[in-house]
Order: C-alpha cells, then structure tokens, then sequence
C-alpha cells in the first residue's frame, strides 16, 4: 500500500507521523477486506462516508491538517481495499455513485477551507451530497 499526501504544500508543514500510522492500518484493512462480497460495497462505503465526514467536519472546524490527512488515508486504504483506488473497478460499476461520493468527500472538505482554490467553484457539495443520498438507496434492500 502506498499512502501519498495528497494536500497542498501549505498544509504539510508538520511531521506526517499520524499518516504513516493510518497507512498502517489502513494495511490490515485492505487484508482484511481483500475477500469483501461486492454486494456489501455499498454499505461499507455508506459507513466509511459517515465516519470520514465527521473527521472532515472536525478537521475544518479546528483547521487542522493532521486529522485531514489521517482520514484522507483511511479512505485511500478503502478504496485500495475495494480495488479502486487508481482505476475504475467493473465490479463497482452498479455502484458509481458511492465511488463518486468516496471520491468526492475529501475534495469537499477541502474547498471547505479554501473555497477560492481550484476545483472548487461550483462547490462540490452538492454533488456529493445527492451521490450519498444515491448511495444510500443502493444500499437499501
């Protein structure tokens, strides 16, 4: 597993400690999700969704790049473990607005704090949020 900070240079100031921690249990979960029925992916990516916006929201709210970056790698040994994390995995096709939201979630948190960057106007969050809620309906049986 590879984990690349993937801020801008202003936000990677700090020793990167809690990331290179992350990436290593990002590692165990990538084994342990290595043999994960494709069926259950929407679920899973609901439950990261939730638990990584809450780490976003408390990220942005105390401005702080370390809890940015520890999310930021959780999420990328999600999508490592689910195989889509540097191309587009078929067997998630059905599935593309939960990949869409997973690939969504961190840039929004971004332009959150830095709202005239790149990337950011339109904002995101609108399509993020109407990605989770199509997310949530493939999730539904």
């Amino acid at each position: 597993m590879t984990c690349i900070p993937l801020l801008p240079a202003r936000f990677t100031t700090r020793p990167l400690s809690p990331l290179l921690a992350a990436c290593a249990l990002g590692a165990a979960a990538t084994a342990a999700m290595a043999q994960a029925d494709v069926r259950d992916f929407p679920g899973a990516a609901l439950r990261l969704l939730q638990a990584e916006q809450a780490a976003i929201d408390r990220a942005v709210a105390d401005r702080d790049r370390d809890q940015f970056e520890v999310s930021m790698a959780r999420t990328l040994a999600f999508t490592e473990a689910w195989d889509f994390k540097s191309h587009a995995n078929p067997a998630l096709a059905p599935y593309a607005a939960c990949t869409e939201a997973i690939a969504d979630l961190h840039v929004t948190g971004l332009c959150r704090m830095l709202p005239a960057a790149e990337g950011c106007q339109p904002s995101p969050a609108l399509r993020l949020a109407e990605n989770i809620q199509r997310c949530r309906q493939l999730a539904t049986p």
